[in-house]
Formats: C-alpha cells, sequence, structure tokens
C-alpha cells in the first residue's frame, strides 16, 4: 500500500480512532479538530497515521504516530502540504513551535529545518 495524504474539512468515520490516537488525550483531540481547520490525513493501509492542521498558511497542528515515525511519513506530509498550499496560492507557509514542549518543540524543528523553513525566532517559514 502506498502513503497517501487527504486533504478535509472533518475527519472520516472510518479514521476517527486512528486520528485519536494521534492526539495526547481525547480531549486534546477535541479542541484541535472542533477548531474549523483543515485537515492534511496520512494513510497508509487504510489507517491514519500523521495528520496536520491548517489555517491558510499556517501549520497549526503537526503530528505523526508513535508507531510510524522515523519513516519518512512527516516529511512526505509536509512535502504534500507545500504542494497543497502552492495550489491554494498561499504564498508562504509558517508554523509556530513556541507553544510545544520541548520535546515535539525538538522533532518539529528537525523536520521543518530539513524541509528548508526559516527561523526566526520560534517561527519557521518556507517562502513557495
Amino acid at each position: 500500500m502506498r502513503l497517501t495524504i487527504h486533504h478535509l474539512n472533518e475527519i472520516p468515520t472510518e479514521q476517527q480512532t486512528y486520528v485519536e490516537k494521534m492526539f495526547a488525550s481525547p480531549e486534546q483531540a477535541s479542541h484541535w479538530l472542533s477548531l474549523g481547520l483543515t485537515i492534511h490525513l496520512a494513510i497508509f493501509n487504510e489507517k491514519g497515521v500523521a495528520i496536520a492542521l491548517s489555517d491558510r498558511e499556517s501549520i497549526r497542528f503537526l503530528t505523526v504516530r508513535d508507531v510510524t515515525r522515523r519513516r519518512g511519513v512527516g516529511r512526505y506530509l509536509l512535502e504534500q502540504l507545500q504542494v497543497w498550499m502552492r495550489d491554494q496560492g498561499y504564498p508562504k507557509i509558517t508554523m509556530d513551535l513556541a507553544s510545544l514542549e520541548p520535546q515535539p518543540a525538538s522533532e518539529l524543528r528537525a523536520l521543518l529545518v530539513n524541509q528548508q523553513f526559516e527561523a526566526d525566532g520560534s517561527c519557521y517559514q518556507l517562502t513557495l
């Protein structure tokens, strides 16, 4: 099976369980999914393995399930997110890491730098 990225307005019922596992708690999942953000869901073998949430050109949340980390899933999701945002007409992508705990912020920082994002304090930006 191939990794695919789906750009959605809501989580499909069959993916709900997989998506909830990507958040720290059901409350966190409910909070983020209630904000009306665009959902970018990575699916492998019919299971959600990574998710990003965006508001126009800003990535507000991005995570990969623990069991699929270090396999290029986050990198592929970010690459496809760049293509989608470019197609939407956005001139850049931004992501602010200020509110994250140190561990996820460190991992996301490495991913963003690897994808050529430039840092300005805790905010990372990529011109499309």
